[in-house]
């Protein structure tokens, strides 16, 4: 394999040569998410190589960028800020302007690269097209990518990233029916391929957690064609998971009466605690029982064989999809007094202002 192969995870039929070609023949390359595929992963690596992007034709707009992705130009194109996100103080067109300006600064034509898993989550495809077409993208010259993650996963990953920033106090039974269409890839992937296209749009797989040697930025820029040698990729992870004890304890934090912000008070400091659980009295349970597997996996497997057809060529979309896991039922979480005293005990001296 050369290193500007995309890197194949096991039963993913990328077709890296005509994802190339896409690629070499758009003016556009629009990364969508999906949510929890690591999005912010490449959104890192994008704003830490953008001289390099720069160097093999790409523009990666800085003058948008917040939290490494161009994640207000989706939110706008959306309607507004969710009350979960800090809005900023320039609205739809002034972000488009800003781009326009930042492309003619570029000493030659270059392959604009937007970024955000809120256009998959929030933002109608029509609406994207319309904002392309004003910075001067035809749908024909632009490609879409997306990566695809097995629903009975991605919904443990997005529960765990709802609860921790955006303020949610549900159960996770409750947020698998509350988010029930984000996770229906089928009808997802045929919004965007009316938008623009099935042959536009270039479908991924994302890595395993046990497929320990791939990587999905690597995987990013092997669709961009880039040579790896170049390229510089960040040591830590950005956007970390709390262990289901402290998950538990931001859920109780939700329920209060304030703010979705002044919710997230404590975030760095229980990320830092969450990270040392291990030589701590804090457990990290499963949030899957058997039933709501089999549920999630039911609920979406007849979606799945239509895009593994249209896009892979296969009967599966996923590796394993067809077995059926037999785990067992799982209690619901109980913070015993002495993880409350440990759990605030780490609170009080870690705050900011007493390092």
């Amino acid at each position: 394999m050369t290193i500007q192969e995309p890197l194949q995870p096991p039963a993913q039929d990328a077709h890296p040569i005509r994802q190339r070609a896409l690629v070499e023949n758009a003016t556009c390359v629009l990364h969508i998410g999906a949510p929890k595929t690591g999005s912010t992963a490449i959104e890192r690596f994008l704003v830490d190589n953008r001289a390099s992007l720069a160097a093999h034709g790409f523009l990666y707009p800085a003058s948008i960028e917040r939290g490494f992705g161009h994640h207000d130009l989706a939110l706008l194109l959306s309607g507004g800020y969710p009350d979960w996100a800090t809005p900023q103080d320039r609205t739809l067109d002034q972000l488009i302007e800003a781009v326009v300006a930042e492309t003619r600064l570029a000493p030659e034509p270059a392959k604009l690269v937007l970024s955000s898993e809120n256009f998959y989550w929030l933002t109608d495809p029509i609406a994207v097209r319309g904002a392309l077409a004003t910075l001067g993208h035809r749908a024909a010259d632009t490609v879409v990518v997306l990566y695809v993650r097995p629903q009975e996963r991605v919904v443990e990953s997005w529960y765990n990233q709802i609860v921790k920033a955006q303020g949610y106090s549900g159960s996770f039974e409750q947020s698998i029916i509350d988010y029930d269409t984000l996770w229906d890839y089928e009808s997802r992937i045929t919004r965007w391929a009316d938008a623009f296209t099935p042959e536009h749009l270039i479908i991924r797989i994302y890595p395993d957690e046990a497929q320990t040697e791939l990587d999905v930025r690597r995987d990013f820029a092997g669709i961009l064609g880039l040579d790896d040698s170049s390229l510089t990729y960040a040591a830590e992870r950005p956007n970390q998971r709390l262990i289901r004890d402290l998950l538990e304890f931001q859920r109780t934090i939700n329920q209060l009466p304030i703010g979705t912000i002044e919710k997230r008070r404590f975030h760095k400091q229980l990320i830092a605690l969450s990270s040392m659980a291990s030589t701590s009295l804090l457990e990290d349970a499963p949030l899957h029982t058997h039933e709501t597997r089999t549920w999630v996996q039911e609920r979406y497997e007849e979606g799945n064989r239509h895009v593994a057809a249209r896009y892979f060529g296969r009967d599966t979309l996923f590796a394993g999809e067809t077995q059926r896991h037999t785990s067992k039922p799982c209690q619901p979480v109980v913070l015993s007094v002495e993880k409350l005293s440990l759990i605030l005990s780490w609170i009080l001296m870690t705050k900011p202002g007493d390092q």
